[in-house]
């Protein structure tokens, strides 16, 4: 943790949340350099399954690549934000949502660096899925995990990367 950051963050954290433990920003996506092969091939690929959706008349799905074909285009144009991560000793900030110890389940840390280094939290409430969060290259994990420990119980049977994970890396998604 970059103590000079951490201590303004300390500074601008209510005294109600607790004591800060950890502090790192992450980005918002992760920016992937795509070739232009990259673009050619999920072009086609896109065009083709829209013209699928038209014939049979699938026309939801249509929309539903069109939507995606542009998200992903709006994403290319934009630089990610840095998002904040607050480790507290009441709860955890995500971004600007604060989640007390009570409502996570349960975390795991899938960590094989250079690629992947993430923290995950899952949640009690069903409708909350679990939150992947990008873990800097200065952070111990066993100092994260030791602390993550101290207010939350860890997954043993989860220490790889999600599968939507896996095929976004993978893809470049």
């Amino acid at each position: 943790m970059d103590t000079e950051k951490g201590q303004s963050v300390e500074d601008q954290i209510d005294p109600k949340y607790g004591d800060l433990l950890l502090y790192w920003t992450m980005h918002e996506f992760h920016q992937h350099d795509r070739g232009t092969a990259w673009y050619v091939v999920f072009l086609l690929l896109g065009i083709g399954l829209i013209l699928f959706a038209i014939l049979t008349r699938n026309y939801i799905f249509a929309v539903l690549l069109i939507l995606m074909g542009t998200f992903m285009i709006m994403q290319h144009f934009n630089d990610p934000e840095d998002v904040p991560i607050v480790i507290l000793t009441t709860g955890i900030v995500i971004g600007n949502h604060y989640h007390p110890w009570e409502e996570v389940k349960n975390f795991w840390i899938a960590y094989e660096p250079p690629d992947i280094q993430k923290l995950y939290i899952d949640f009690h409430k069903n409708r909350h899925p679990y939150v992947s969060i990008e873990m800097p290259d200065n952070l111990d994990p066993i100092e994260l995990r030791d602390t993550m420990l101290e207010f939350a119980d860890e997954n043993d049977d989860r220490q790889e990367e999600s599968l939507t994970d896996y095929i976004r890396r993978l893809y470049k998604l």
